[in-house]
């Protein structure tokens, strides 16, 4: 039903026209922001979506970033334990 029909019928019904253009634009209203929200929601779920893909990407960079890091200490404490190793032998191997 649309706006002249509402109004027509409410005046019919002994409605004043200052109150059924209150209602019909009190129902515009509600019509507007159900849209609105319907808007909204759609962008909200568009919007989780994309949140969804940037944390997989951050989370598998993350997982190499981390991977390089393990890395690298390993190789750190193996220089190291190596070093304090050889350092160790070159004290004994030195006269007194």
């Amino acid at each position: 039903m649309d706006g002249t029909t509402l109004r027509t019928t409410l005046s019919n019904h002994g409605i004043d026209r200052e109150v059924s253009d209150a209602i019909i634009d009190y129902v515009g209203e509600q019509k507007s922001d159900l849209v609105t929200g319907q808007k909204l929601e759609l962008e909200m779920s568009k919007l989780r979506g994309e949140l969804r893909e940037e944390m997989v990407e951050m989370k598998g960079g993350l997982k190499t970033d981390f991977a390089n890091h393990r890395a690298e200490m390993y190789r750190l404490v193996l220089g190291t334990s190596g070093l304090i190793g050889l350092l160790v032998i070159a004290m004994r191997l030195l006269p007194s």
